[in-house]
């Protein structure tokens, strides 16, 4: 029984350890495509962010809403911003939640929703993001 016990405990450290792990190495990553981006190697920085964004990663799918949303290199697509801005903002990303907002509320790459707009920019606003929170009082005028 105590055996039982025992390995319990070594499996459960185990999995605590390697999420600690997987979670430096998934912060490292970000960090390296924000390097890359500053260089103006957008490209590099796209395929770093896309592999941890496909894995659920929540601020390399808000870099990636950002990346697509400015264009340049990596041509502009606000139907593909919307894609990973609301990935993001379904994980409290409250940037994500913002940009998502103004994205519904001129209808850029989705159809355009004051009520959606509204929706994010409350949920942005609950992180005390100032512009979310103005932005919110007067969605909810409008709708």
């Amino acid at each position: 029984m105590q055996n039982k016990a025992y390995k319990k405990s070594v499996c459960f450290f185990l999995a605590i350890i390697f999420t600690f792990f997987a979670t430096i190495t998934c912060a490292s990553n970000i960090i390296e495509g924000w390097s890359a981006y500053y260089k103006g190697d957008h490209h590099r920085a796209h395929s770093i962010w896309l592999k941890e964004a496909v894995e659920g990663h929540a601020e390399s799918q808000f870099a990636l809403g950002a990346l697509y949303t400015e264009g340049g290199v990596i041509p502009q697509d606000f139907s593909l911003a919307a894609k990973w801005f609301k990935k993001a903002a379904e994980q409290n990303i409250p940037d994500a939640q913002f940009n998502l907002a103004i994205l519904h509320s001129q209808g850029l790459g989705v159809e355009k929703n004051l009520a959606t707009a509204a929706h994010w920019y409350q949920e942005a606003a609950k992180h005390n993001m100032a512009e979310a929170q103005n932005k919110s009082y007067t969605s909810q005028a409008k709708v």
